[in-house]
Parts: C-alpha cells; structure tokens; sequence
C-alpha cells in the first residue's frame, strides 16, 4: 500500500495518563529504485564513449557532467550512447545522469578520471576490459581473456584490497564478496603476458 493511513487512539479511562488521545496520520511510500549504474575509468587527457543507447528511447541528459563535457551521441544505426572528456587537469569522480523512454527510467554514468594509476613505482599502461555482473556482488566474472597469472584490485585510494582470483572457462572470477561498498579498479596481468584494466562498483 502506498498514501496515508489514519488511526484513531482514545482512552478508555480519563484518569489512564499513559494513554494519549489523538488522530495518528501515516504517510506510506516505498523508496524509489536505485538507477542502473555504469561505471568507467579513463586517463585524465582522454574521452570515452560509452555505446549502450538506443535512438530510440530517446536518450537525454538530465544532469550534466560537472568537471567535463558531456553529450549524446546519436549513431546512424539507430544506437546511441555517452561521450564524455574531463576538463583539464581534472582528476575525481565525475557522473552523468540520462533519461531514456520519454523520462520513464533513467542511468547513471560513473566517469573515475585519473592521471597517474600505479602500481607500485610504474605507471599502469594496460588494455581496458568490461567487468561483470557490475555493480558486482559476491563475484566479479571476465571472460575470454586468457589464463590468469596475477590479478590486483584497488580501492579510490589507490590501496591494495585482497580479493581471491581463479580461472574459469578462458576467463578469470574474482571474490568479491567481503569487500565494502565503493569504486575498484582491476589491473590483471595473463600467463600470455596480456594486462588488463577496468572498474566496477561493490554494491
């Protein structure tokens, strides 16, 4: 049920002073759903297209990047999706906010823009990779993408964060579980000697 509910509390006995004699209004409502989220990371001289749209749910933005320009593009094919270059010198958490179907639900772009990534003493110069489910829960899958060799998860802080990574299948699961809600970037390094990149959120 959702609106307002009245109860009506009258004493029994004059003399009963624990009783409280009133009209009691309850406004019910349930929270509203959380927008799905997509979150990238990117280097702070680059821009990053994000290609999930359809033209035909007529994409919008509602809330603009705050430290970079943000726009629809419009694909001729019908697709759509998100561009978005930081400003200058911009290193943080920026977001973009789209409504799609007329307004009826809307996404939530997550930009991580960084400057320096390292690991240890040397700069991460590695191939990005799409991570999921994502937001992620108790694990965190990728697939297609070799044998693992080492795989490392970093909170916004730049700190190490322990999180158990196996094979499976051609591609890697890692634990994810008992990690507290936040931002991660994924630096994995192959037995192939490929490295990889990505980011995703702890739900």
């Amino acid at each position: 049920m959702v609106g307002k509910d009245t109860v009506i509390i009258s004493c029994a006995h004059a003399t009963q002073i624990t009783c409280d004699t009133g009209i009691y209004v309850f406004e019910i409502g349930c929270p509203e759903n959380l927008d799905p989220v997509y979150p990238i990371s990117l280097a702070c001289n680059d821009s990053v297209y994000v290609g999930n749209l359809s033209g035909w749910w007529s994409p919008e933005i509602i809330q603009t990047a705050e430290n970079g320009e943000s726009r629809i593009i419009l694909e001729p094919t019908d697709g759509a999706g998100v561009f978005y270059r930081p400003d200058p010198g911009f290193e943080g958490l920026d977001y973009v906010k789209v409504s799609i179907n007329l307004g009826a639900d809307t996404l939530l772009y997550l930009f991580q823009v960084y400057c320096d990534l390292t690991v240890g003493n040397q700069e991460v110069s590695a191939k990005p990779v799409v991570f999921y489910p994502n937001p992620a829960g108790a694990q965190l899958l990728i697939q297609d993408a070799g044998q693992l060799l080492d795989a490392r998860v970093y909170n916004q802080q730049g700190q190490l964060c322990p999180a158990p990574a196996k094979d499976r299948d051609g591609g890697f699961i890692i634990e994810t579980e008992h990690l507290p809600t936040g931002f991660y970037f994924v630096i994995i390094t192959t037995k192939q000697g490929t490295r990889l990149r990505g980011s995703f959120i702890k739900g």
